[in-house]
């Protein structure tokens, strides 16, 4: 197992489309650096002990097709540039410490997403409507959160997903 932090010359290895450095003990912020990484179709950094807030520049990544960060103890808001990776297939920010609203552009600009997973942090306020606009969504959840409105388990849209809202 890796430990430390994640090394921003990463950023000069200009063809890497995955990245996997899940299951370590990489510790510090996500190096912005990543974000010129504009090949990464995969970024996996999920399990390991890295903090701080997601870096704007990830918004950066328009190939990403998939986005692991789950149990890691990141904080603040999600970037709005992270919904505005219309590659992206499955986003998997669970098990943080994010915080605020989800946006509303939530469901604007990610035609093709799959899996949204947001559970187990902090957010508040109300479920955005635009979650709807998802027509690709197979799977969501934002259970353990503090957020408001209806329980929404059942058909939305295209598919069929299930919303467990506690």
């Amino acid at each position: 197992m890796f430990h430390g932090k994640i090394p921003s010359t990463l950023s000069s290895c200009k063809q890497l489309r995955e990245l996997s450095l899940s299951s370590n003990y990489f510790s510090g912020t996500i190096p912005k650096e990543i974000g010129n990484l504009t090949k990464l179709t995969r970024l996996n950094l999920r399990q390991n002990k890295l903090q701080g807030e997601i870096p704007e520049e990830l918004g950066n990544l328009a190939e990403l097709e998939m986005l692991w960060l789950q149990n890691n103890s990141l904080t603040g808001t999600i970037p709005s540039s992270i919904f505005s990776l219309s590659s992206l297939l499955n986003l998997d920010l669970s098990l943080n410490n994010f915080t605020g609203e989800l946006p509303a552009n939530i469901g604007n600009n990610l035609p093709s997403l799959q899996t949204l997973s947001l559970y187990v942090n902090d957010f508040s306020g109300a479920i955005p409507k635009e979650i709807g606009n998802l027509t690709k969504l197979t799977d969501l959840y934002l259970d353990q959160n503090k957020l408001q409105g209806p329980k929404l388990n059942g058909e939305l849209k295209d598919g069929t997903i299930f919303i467990c809202v506690k």
